[in-house]
């Protein structure tokens, strides 16, 4: 849904570590898709927290619509 996809996959499969994928996708991804690609990391992140402390629930499809709405607007 994000146009990552492919992006992501070639990151992980590159690196040994999470951490690793992370800041080779920030350093080789275009500026507007490394704004997206932060975006949607903080919104996962986000509803881990929400789920996990107020045990809130909202679909992967939701998720990435409200990154993509934090990028327009921002």
């Amino acid at each position: 849904m994000s146009d990552l996809w492919d992006e992501v996959q070639h990151a992980f499969a590159l690196s040994t570590t999470t951490v690793f994928a992370i800041f080779y996708l920030l350093q080789e991804l275009p500026s507007a898709y490394s704004q997206r690609f932060v975006a949607i990391v903080w919104s996962v992140w986000k509803h881990r927290n929400l789920k996990l402390w107020q045990n809130e629930n909202e679909t992967c499809a939701q998720i990435v619509e409200r990154a993509r709405h934090l990028v327009e607007d921002w």
